[in-house]
């Protein structure tokens, strides 16, 4: 019998424990708190006995279970000075002898009033910050309590609601522990506003740490969230409401942002609250929580907006070539699915930028700038779509399909033009690195790759290569042919065969010339004449058109007597082959002396040395004497004065009579004052041709080299289809050819196929044609 609160108890209750338990003392031994709590702890067999409890030592027993209840709940000594093995073994020797149901009722009985009382005080009228932390530690004190009672009524726990919990009145429990939470669960709902004046003090919590706020109660919102996990509200009662919390704040933020800071600040401050949300519910919130927090975050400061980015600030971004700016908006943008947005927003800006840079074309000065534009727009363009956007292959196509639109939107030829032109200078001042000339020219044939009209830029680049190879402007014979090696990789042999036949032309020709030096009568009249002669000779389908020489031309005699000699031991070389001189592309070295000590060397055309020379037996000559003793063309040789005696700061000759005109009987004598600060002097040269003229004759042999293919598209249209009207057929050529075209050539090419009885007319509809098989 137990004899109060702070009795003892008696000789003959403690007999009649050891009696009932028998030899779960033996077992128990002297197990700590630690050690009965243990989940290894198996579940203990129902074990009646024969021997009846004596009358009213259940009630007895539970009074003192119930002391021990209200003991654990107000965290003091049981009563008594009961240790915690004997309340182990008092419930164990009642449900030994089948009192486990109605212990079982009692303790959840208890448990709930004292849990009720426990929570009552959260009633009162209490500040968010308050309520919080109440919340917080009755939850601790709750958590603290079940445990141990879990300890002291473990073989209950274990052997009996472990095997018929769901039968008990609390619906489902299969433990003290699932006891104490749905307990404690339906104490909080039972407080009415609670639970909700709860939830939104977390969620202010939340709120703070956003705006970054400090709070010196950040500790009882894990506490928080970790209970209402444990009691099954979590995902029910607070997670949609800071899901919905989360989107209405950061659509405020974006809106209220976007407007204030640049696309690049914007970024870096979305990059940062993604990070943020996911480091506070990693510390604070539960880890299932994450993905969704971080998507709502997501959708409304990037996905909400991705629409705005990409027009307004992208362009800035690509513009202003920042890389990581760029990999940070392809993360965000990509992770909600806006990576075609991007794709497109990618082109776009390209295709614009191209426009502007292409918009220069109009102007001298820009047209000279447009190559280089490009060649840096390339450049920077794959560095960002390497960096930025991973190399992937639709962006690449993306930025191939932008550049192929701008180079050859408008008139293609001008981009060959220029391209060409460009190739041009770089290959006469080449640098003497070759590492960094390979990367140049990879640069510019990266760029060529986008061209359509690759047929113009080589008319107009073998043009160029002829007249370097011909004056001696090209840096070296190396870098001209690593370059048509990179094009003939890029377009296959046949594009480069007659450029490089130019080449080989080249160092045939210098072979030649050494094998004709070598001659003993060769080399005995250069040394009689004082002439080193260096020819070059050039196979008439590989080099562009020569302008003809007049045949009355008068070559001084020394020069006339090696020219001969010369073509004999060619015609002895190659047999069946014949040489014709062409003075309009060759150059000259001559020495002038001008008094007593001023020696220049000249570098002159053909012509220009021709009427120099004549100036070595006379002081003074008339136009009319020059052109009967050089036998020029009358229009080449006024050209070819105007270049020595009207040029602005290089004048070898005088003309005594005032104006540009040149007649007949004008005077021209030489300029003894003149002087230079170089030893060695170009004297420039007159075009025969304005060159816009001679582009326009480029233009017009392209278009003649091009009527063979356009003859074929035609054709092959025609074979496929047998019978076409002829704007169809124009819109079907249009299509197929790679270069611009008039649809009035093509009405030529159609009008030349039906005379070459390829096509005909229909007789009852004129403007259809048949195909002639």
């Amino acid at each position: 019998r137990v004899l109060g609160c702070d009795g003892v108890l008696s000789a003959r209750f403690c007999s009649l424990v050891r009696s009932l338990t028998g030899h779960a003392m033996s077992v128990v031994g002297s197990m700590d708190v630690d050690e009965l709590g243990g989940a290894s702890l198996a579940s203990a067999p129902a074990v009646g006995f024969e021997q009846a409890l004596p009358d009213g030592f259940e009630d007895e027993a539970w009074e003192t279970l119930r002391g021990c209840v209200h003991a654990v709940f107000a965290g003091q000594a049981f009563p008594g000075g009961l240790s915690r093995e004997q309340v182990y073994q008092l419930v164990e020797g009642l449900c030994l002898h089948g009192c486990a149901p109605q212990l079982c009722s009692r303790l959840i009985s208890e448990c709930s009033a004292l849990t009720d009382g426990r929570l009552r005080s959260l009633a009162a009228g209490l500040t968010e910050e308050l309520l919080l932390e109440r919340v917080a530690v009755a939850w601790a004190g709750h958590s603290t309590t079940m445990r141990q009672l879990e300890v002291l009524f473990l073989y209950l726990d274990r052997s009996h609601l472990l095997r018929h919990g769901a039968a008990l009145t609390v619906s489902g429990p299969r433990s003290i522990w699932q006891c104490g939470l749905l307990l404690f669960r339906s104490a909080l709902e039972a407080l009415p506003g609670v639970l909700d004046r709860a939830i939104y003090s977390a969620l202010l919590l939340v709120d703070a740490d956003r705006q970054h706020r400090p709070l010196r109660y950040y500790a009882d919102l894990g506490s928080f969230v970790g209970m209402l996990s444990q009691l099954g509200l979590y995902e029910a009662a607070f997670e949609p409401r800071l899901l919905e919390r989360t989107t209405s704040f950061y659509r405020a933020e974006g809106e209220a942002l976007l407007r204030k800071l640049p696309v690049a600040s914007y970024l870096q401050h979305c990059d940062a609250r993604v990070e943020h949300e996911r480091t506070f519910c990693d510390t604070h919130l539960q880890a299932s929580t994450a993905e969704a927090l971080v998507e709502r975050v997501r959708a409304e400061l990037v996905k909400r907006h991705s629409g705005d980015i990409l027009l307004s600030g992208f362009g800035l971004l690509v513009e202003g070539h920042c890389v990581a700016d760029l990999t940070r908006a392809f993360r965000l943008l990509g992770d909600v699915g806006e990576t075609q947005a991007v794709r497109a927003a990618w082109t776009r800006v390209i295709k614009s930028m191209g426009a502007k840079i292409m918009e220069g074309e109009n102007t001298p000065e820009g047209a000279k700038s447009i190559i280089p534009a490009v060649i840096d727009l390339h450049k920077k363009a794959h560095e960002v779509l390497a960096s930025s956007f991973g190399g992937c292959c639709e962006f690449a196509r993306s930025l191939k399909d932008a550049f192929e639109a701008f180079l050859n939107a408008g008139v293609q030829m001008s981009v060959a033009k220029l391209l060409a032109k460009h190739l041009d200078e770089a290959l006469e001042k080449t640098s003497g690195d070759p590492q960094h000339f390979e990367t140049s020219i990879g640069s510019i044939i990266a760029v060529f790759r986008h061209l359509l009209a690759k047929d113009a830029f080589e008319a107009f680049f073998r043009k160029d290569l002829a007249k370097r190879l011909l004056s001696q402007r090209s840096a070296s014979d190396d870098a001209e042919g690593f370059l048509l090696q990179s094009l003939r990789g890029e377009c296959g042999a046949g594009y480069t065969s007659r450029m490089e036949g130019m080449l080989r032309d080249l160092r045939q020709s210098r072979a030649l010339l050494d094998d004709f030096a070598s001659e003993p009568d060769a080399k005995a009249a250069m040394d009689e004449t004082g002439v080193d002669l260096d020819v070059l000779v050039v196979t008439t389908g590989f080099w562009p058109p020569q302008p003809p020489a007049s045949p009355e031309i008068q070559y001084p005699p020394p020069i006339r007597m090696l020219q001969d000699m010369f073509s004999a031991f060619y015609v002895a070389r190659h047999a069946g082959r014949s040489l014709k001189w062409s003075p309009s592309g060759g150059l000259c070295t001559l020495r002038m002396c001008v008094g007593v000590e001023a020696r220049k060397e000249l570098v002159v055309s053909a012509l220009q040395a021709l009427v120099l020379l004549r100036f070595n037996t006379c002081d003074r000559l008339t136009v009319e004497a020059i052109c009967q003793a050089t036998g020029i063309d009358t229009a080449d040789l006024h050209r070819t004065l105007q270049s020595l005696a009207l040029h602005k700061t290089i004048k070898v000759l005088l003309k005594e009579s005032k104006g540009r005109e040149i007649l007949p009987e004008d005077v021209f004598l030489v300029n003894s004052s003149f002087s230079h600060k170089h030893y060695r002097i170009v004297v420039p040269q007159i075009s025969a041709k304005d060159p816009q003229e001679e582009e326009a004759l480029t233009e017009q042999r392209l278009f003649e080299d091009r009527q063979h293919e356009v003859d074929a598209v035609i054709v092959r249209t025609m074979k496929a289809a047998k019978i076409l009207s002829h704007q169809r057929l124009v819109s079907d050529v249009f299509s197929a050819v790679a270069f611009p075209i008039q649809a009035s050539d093509v009405k030529k090419r159609i009008e030349s196929l039906i005379e070459r009885e390829y096509l005909e007319r229909d007789a009852k509809k004129p403007a259809t044609y048949k195909y002639l098989a």
